[in-house]
């Protein structure tokens, strides 16, 4: 029971002070009276005030723990713990996604039990075609309010298919390989001011490269385990399957 109390107190201190202000006259005989004091104890310092009360009440010095007990129900008070002064709410910081993080339910969402190698080699194909598909006016356009125009896809494209062309390398040929994420925010700075030939250039070099890596892998090696520093362990065979479901998403420019 007595544990109870305690807990309640903690809990709930302007609670139990307005319950006892109100139907007993134990503040009363605690403060000699004045209703000055456990008014401003409410306000500020309402575990304290019951501390005191209940010291003066049980007759019991205020020294020794006593004073000890005061001085943590002051702390609790000024910090805002246990139902004393309202400290002010916690800022919510909005989670930043990564490149990596999107990637990783790509993955799950789009490939859909496709062969990853199938994939990444078709749709290569297809984003060659798309300047011609677009159109110098559909590559500015962007395909859904707040997000990329179509080019700075492309651009982001040809970003990650550099990242893609260190992580095959590295994770095929190093024992336990830790891979490097990047912000895509971040590097999509640039973006405004590059156009999409480019990008094209550099992702159709750069994937021609990777499937022609891919052929010289051994079963063996896609099996070699890596770390990645926000998904934590997995293998070569997942650093393929990433690349075909980030293939599929923008493919559909999610």
């Amino acid at each position: 029971m007595p544990c109870l109390v305690v807990i309640l107190v903690l809990a709930f201190p302007r609670i139990i002070l307005a319950c006892l202000f109100f139907l007993s006259n134990y503040l009363d005989r605690a403060y000699d009276h004045q209703l000055l004091i456990p008014v401003l104890g409410f306000l500020f310092l309402p575990l304290t005030t019951l501390a005191y009360a209940w010291l003066v009440h049980t007759s019991q010095p205020i020294a020794g723990t006593n004073a000890l007990i005061l001085i943590v129900a002051v702390v609790i008070d000024i910090g805002g713990l246990g139902g004393g002064r309202m400290a002010p709410p916690a800022a919510i910081t909005p989670v930043k996604w990564s490149c990596d993080d999107h990637c990783q339910i790509h993955t799950r969402t789009f490939l859909n039990g496709r062969d990853p190698r199938d994939v990444i080699a078709e749709t290569a194909g297809a984003w060659m075609r798309s300047p011609c598909s677009f159109g110098p006016a559909g590559l500015e356009r962007s395909l859904a309010p707040g997000k990329w125009r179509a080019r700075e896809i492309l651009c982001h494209l040809a970003d990650c298919e550099m990242v893609f062309a260190f992580r095959l390398r590295a994770g095929a040929r190093r024992a336990n390989h830790v891979d490097q994420p990047f912000d895509q925010d971040h590097w999509a700075k640039p973006y405004a001011k590059l156009s999409a030939r480019a990008a094209l250039d550099g992702f159709s070099a750069a994937r021609r490269w990777n499937l022609a890596l891919l052929d010289t892998v051994s079963t063996a090696d896609f099996a070699k385990k890596l770390e990645h520093p926000e998904r934590g362990e997995m293998t070569f065979q997942t650093i393929v399957e990433t690349m075909g479901g980030h293939d599929l998403n923008q493919s559909g420019a999610d």
